[in-house]
C-alpha cells in the first residue's frame, strides 16, 4: 500500500515506491485530533503519534495543549527518557525551543528547573 507522508524530510527517507505519486495535501486537523495528539504524546505513543501529525495539518509551533503547554514542553517535563523523541521534535518538525508556554517557560527553562543537565546540554 501507498504511504501519504508530507513531511519532507521523513518524505525523502521513504523508499519512492512506497510514496504516493499525486499531490495531496494534508488535511486540517479537528479539535478532536488536536487533543488527541496530545494525548498521544502523553501516554508516550509516539508511533502513532508521528502517524498523525503526518497525515494532517498540525504545526508543532502552533499548537498548545489545555495547559497552554507545545508539544516540545511536555517532552521536555518527562525528561531524559524522551531525549530522542525531544531531538526528532526539533529536528523533523522544526519545533522550536525558544517557544514559551502560558507561564512564560522555554524548554531550556524547563529543563534547568527539574535539574536535567543532560537536556539542558542538548538545548
Amino acid at each position: 500500500p501507498a504511504q501519504l507522508c508530507y513531511c519532507p524530510v521523513i518524505r525523502k527517507l521513504i523508499p519512492f515506491k512506497f510514496l504516493v505519486k499525486d499531490k495531496i495535501s494534508p488535511m486540517a486537523p479537528s479539535e478532536e485530533v488536536r487533543e488527541s495528539i496530545f494525548e498521544l504524546v502523553k501516554s508516550k505513543k509516539f508511533t502513532d503519534f508521528h502517524v498523525k501529525v503526518q497525515n494532517f495539518d498540525f504545526c508543532v509551533n502552533d499548537e498548545k495543549d489545555c495547559n497552554g503547554d507545545y508539544l516540545i514542553h511536555l517532552i521536555v517535563k518527562e525528561g531524559l527518557p524522551l531525549l530522542q523523541h525531544l531531538i526528532t521534535l526539533v529536528r523533523n518538525y522544526k519545533a522550536d525551543i525558544e517557544r514559551k508556554n502560558k507561564e512564560g517557560l522555554t524548554p531550556l527553562m524547563i529543563a534547568c528547573c527539574q535539574e536535567s543537565t543532560v537536556l539542558v546540554d542538548v538545548s
